[in-house]
């Protein structure tokens, strides 16, 4: 069991997209920041967290190794990897492709410094590799300067809205000034 594999809250897979790391102890952590990251409805969170702790239940019953950090113990993801990796020795970290790419950054730095071989599994949640998805962003859109441009722009916009949302007294004036500049963006890339 020199293998973690880590995963996230939103990834509760069914074991059968395991079953190649058996092998592996799975970590599963409740992190603080997940819950508080945005104001969910205290419902949601309920559901989030009972769902976790189903689906560790549910690979302790497949016969996975699984480690299951509670809110309780104030740890976050990184310091359960780091404290799972210490005690078995583990020298490689594997986990599900993720969404965000600041996580998946902050997942490949943390292998990097750990000195840990990294494995990033395909995410059963897209119907294709992530790369096919880019791979045609970039030609729909008229190649990868365009494909930036349009990156910023929804930045730009984004940032525009916030400023937007401490003067707007009204949501509803504020969501359709969004819509706008949304449908504007779209007849410039249309052009």
């Amino acid at each position: 069991m020199d293998e973690v594999l880590l995963i996230f809250g939103n990834q509760l897979f069914a074991p059968q997209y395991l079953a190649d790391h058996k092998r592996a102890t799975v970590v599963l952590v409740e992190d603080r920041q997940l819950c508080t990251r945005y104001t969910y409805h205290k419902q949601k969170l309920i559901f989030m967290l009972t769902a976790m702790r189903s689906y560790a239940k549910c690979l302790r019953d497949a016969q996975f190794s699984v480690r299951y950090f509670a809110l309780d113990d104030e740890c976050d993801w990184q310091a359960a990897v780091a404290k799972v990796a210490s005690q078995l020795g583990a020298k490689k970290l594997i986990h599900f492709e993720v969404e965000s790419a600041h996580l998946t950054a902050s997942v490949a730095g943390f292998a990097e410094s750990r000195e840990m071989a990294l494995e990033v599994l395909q995410t059963p949640m897209f119907l294709g590799p992530v790369e096919d998805f880019s791979e045609h962003l970039a030609v729909s859109l008229g190649g990868e300067g365009m494909l930036n441009r349009v990156l910023v722009r929804a930045i730009l916009r984004t940032c525009r809205v916030l400023r937007y949302r401490k003067k707007e007294k009204s949501i509803q004036t504020l969501r359709d000034r969004y819509i706008k500049w949304l449908i504007e963006d779209v007849l410039v890339f249309l052009q």
